[in-house]
């Protein structure tokens, strides 16, 4: 049976790492919450509840570029991941809003390079781009958005049985069968 890594598998992988080591990069940090993962892959910020801020959602943008193989035959993959966070800041000021974005993104940033291989699933995570957004200028003193890209590289994207793996990952891929009958 061959098992095919989906974007969905990769976001999960995000998820899993920074659920479990964002917290402590955000005590090193002293005063910022841990956010909540929103589950859904998109959210609209005009909508969303104070009470459901700080909130971390998580995109995979597909290929980032076209798969490649090796000599062996077996497919490397690169998926586009985009960390989108939205916060509100307690001080009420511009400046602090301003620059907890900063620090969220920076957190955010530390666990995925401190960690490039997703705990065990993937090869290789390189961050890209990180950038904040006052989301509404009405509101711009207190409400951020901001986002780290990454790149994710996960070897052997149809898996054959063996694979990269970190021994002491806790990370299970999701497992896709895909079953074609002629018609």
């Amino acid at each position: 049976m061959t098992r095919i890594v989906t974007g969905d598998d990769v976001r999960t992988a995000v998820i899993a790492t920074l659920t479990t080591h964002l917290p402590n990069v955000l005590d090193d940090l002293g005063d910022l919450e841990l956010p909540t993962v929103h589950e859904a892959p998109t959210v609209d910020a005009a909508r969303l509840d104070a009470a459901a801020l700080p909130l971390l959602v998580v995109v995979t943008t597909g290929f980032a570029s076209a798969p490649t193989r090796d000599e062996a035959g077996v497919l490397t993959g690169v998926f586009g991941v985009l960390v989108e966070f939205f916060i509100r800041s307690a001080e009420g000021t511009y400046g602090a809003t301003a620059r907890d974005a900063r620090r969220y993104a920076a957190a955010i940033r530390t666990v995925l390079v401190e960690r490039p291989t997703l705990d065990g699933y993937a090869q290789d995570v390189e961050v890209v781009d990180e950038g904040y957004d006052d989301g509404d200028p009405a509101a711009a003193r207190t409400f951020a958005i901001g986002q780290v890209a990454c790149l994710v590289t996960v070897w052997d994207i149809n898996r054959s049985g063996s694979f990269y793996t970190d021994p002491t990952s806790t990370h299970v891929a999701t497992e896709t069968v895909v079953t074609v009958q002629p018609y």
